[in-house]
């Protein structure tokens, strides 16, 4: 029998599927979310589906697969789509969900890993856990990553990762006022977490090239600048914040 001197791995305590409510936002994704909804259902977690808008019929692609479907009538955006499905769910308490999960539709992401971040959430109720698979990105992707880890002062290495277990507190700051005027779901939803009180931490997960479509943030530069004068101001708003002790 062979011997080894690694440490026993750490823990947190169990969380029951029957506890848990994955959200996946999803615009266009009729070539992914079916899989994607049916791999998810398999572990035992409720699905909810919110379909920004598609015209492909994501949305009976995800019904058909047993997801319970939410249906924006106008595109919303990602972030919006997010708090959509967390306000459906902090409003409708039949399931009384203790965790919330989102996770992209596009098929990049496991639903296999979603253990992962739960078992780190679970040691620490207070924190954020982001799926983390810095790897993945782009040379454009990292130079944008590592400015906003010096201009935010966020611990992050994979800064636009829409994987991430949220407690229901955390879910319900998402969704409060304070998050209105926010518009990605990253580093500003991130920055506000931080100055409600919240950890922001990392755990690793695997991560597989897009079946089909294109980031719909790092798909042109124009999006790009788009998207980093937005987040820059947001930055700066929070330090101003923070310097004023304002949530």
């Amino acid at each position: 029998m062979s011997e080894t001197n690694a440490e026993p791995q750490e823990h947190g305590p169990e969380i029951a599927a029957n506890k848990v409510a994955v959200i996946i936002p999803a615009r266009d994704e009729v070539l992914t979310i079916a899989d994607i909804v049916a791999r998810t259902r398999a572990y035992g977690y409720h699905v909810l589906v919110v379909d920004d808008a598609s015209g492909d019929g994501t949305a009976m692609a995800a019904y058909k697969a047993g997801a319970e479907v939410l249906v924006l009538k106008v595109q919303r955006g990602n972030l919006r789509a997010i708090q959509a499905g967390m306000g459906w769910m902090l409003e409708h308490r039949r399931l009384k969900p203790q965790w919330l999960v989102t996770i992209d539709a596009d098929g990049q992401h496991a639903p296999e890993d979603i253990a992962g971040l739960l078992d780190l959430a679970g040691r620490k109720p207070d924190t954020v856990v982001i799926g983390s698979c810095p790897e993945r990105s782009s040379w454009m992707r990292q130079m944008v990553w590592a400015f906003f880890r010096r201009l935010s002062g966020l611990k992050v290495h994979d800064m636009t990762s829409g994987f991430k277990a949220y407690s229901i507190r955390a879910a319900s700051v998402m969704c409060g006022t304070r998050a209105y005027g926010l518009a990605y779901q990253d580093v500003p939803t991130l920055l506000l977490l931080k100055r409600e009180g919240f950890n922001i931490e990392e755990t690793a997960v695997s991560m597989v090239p897009r079946r089909a479509g294109i980031s719909r943030v790092f798909s042109s530069w124009g999006k790009v600048a788009l998207y980093m004068s937005n987040v820059t101001w947001q930055c700066f708003m929070h330090r101003l914040k923070v310097l004023a002790g304002i949530k």
